[in-house]
């Protein structure tokens, strides 16, 4: 599945920047949580010999925004497409030689323990098969005293297409993400030596009708439906293919209002603070040795 989300975001690299203006604001409210929760990263002092890992850079669109909070940045993606307009983007940035690109699995990071002081991840972390190992291998990167600053969308982003195909008796075509109580378990596994605030917020995208909105997902690489593949011949069309007639359905089940077709994007901002070493200690002697089957 990995090969396949790589390849349809490979293939909407050229346009990615101009269509994602969603991924854009809430990628801008990430940054206002790390700048209200920690004033002090984007500061010349802050910065000296610190590394920001940006997860899931897509085409190095906050790279240089991110650049400020640390001396060296790193950018990851599992996008090779992405990759290539990314540094087409940082080789044009001043102090590039500190900047470098790396072809990677947010579930299996090519990086050292204890490496990374912030990370940075904006819409990148939904499309993890296991929310807990992305979560574990975050925390094995970080620092101790590290921070990382996610935005991940949840389950029940995009209901107005979900909730109109289930109208309709048909499938969804669009994809179903882990829901928040995944994310939060996830880092509760890791409280032992993380510790964790979060706060949720929707963000909209208004659309003509219901072949923009599903153009639009294509135009950004999301339009990856996760599902076993299937047999396609001449006489048995792809079950995801969506004829006129079925989007004309989807647009009569859907409202509109003076704005037009709304699209909701659901979205948990996580902030994680990895404990120093002294920290985790304290919090391990409190602990209780085991926790199940306790009332």
């Amino acid at each position: 599945m990995n090969s396949q989300i790589a390849q349809h975001f490979s293939a909407a690299a050229g346009q990615y920047e101009q269509h994602a203006c969603v991924q854009a604001e809430i990628a801008q409210a990430l940054f206002d949580l790390m700048n209200k929760a920690t004033p002090s990263l984007d500061t010349t002092c802050a910065r000296i010999d610190k590394t920001v890992l940006d997860l899931g850079c897509a085409t190095g669109v906050n790279a240089a925004q991110l650049h400020n909070y640390a001396e060296y940045y790193l950018g990851m993606d599992i996008s090779p497409g992405m990759l290539k307009y990314a540094a087409a983007k940082l080789s044009s940035l001043p102090n590039s030689t500190n900047m470098s690109l790396h072809l990677g699995d947010a579930e299996a990071l090519p990086l050292q323990s204890n490496s990374v002081d912030l990370v940075y991840s904006s819409m990148a972390l939904q499309w993890c098969n296991k929310p807990a190992s992305a979560i574990a291998e975050i925390k094995r990167v970080l620092k101790p005293g590290g921070e990382a600053f996610l935005a991940i969308m949840l389950g029940g982003s995009m209901h107005e297409l979900h909730d109109a195909w289930a109208q309709l008796g048909l499938p969804s075509r669009v994809n179903e993400f882990a829901d928040a109580h995944a994310w939060l378990k996830a880092s509760s596994i890791e409280s032992t030596s993380l510790n964790c605030r979060h706060e949720f917020s929707c963000f909209t995208e208004w659309h003509t009708n219901s072949l923009s909105m599903l153009k639009g997902l294509k135009a950004v690489g999301a339009d990856t439906k996760q599902a076993s593949e299937e047999k396609v011949t001449p006489d048995r069309p792809s079950k995801q293919m969506i004829m006129r007639s079925e989007l004309k359905a989807l647009d009569q089940q859907m409202f509109a209002t003076a704005k037009g077709y709304p699209l909701s994007y659901e979205v948990v901002f996580l902030h994680l603070s990895k404990l120093k070493h002294d920290q985790e200690l304290l919090s391990f002697e409190k602990a209780p040795l085991c926790t199940l089957g306790n009332k």
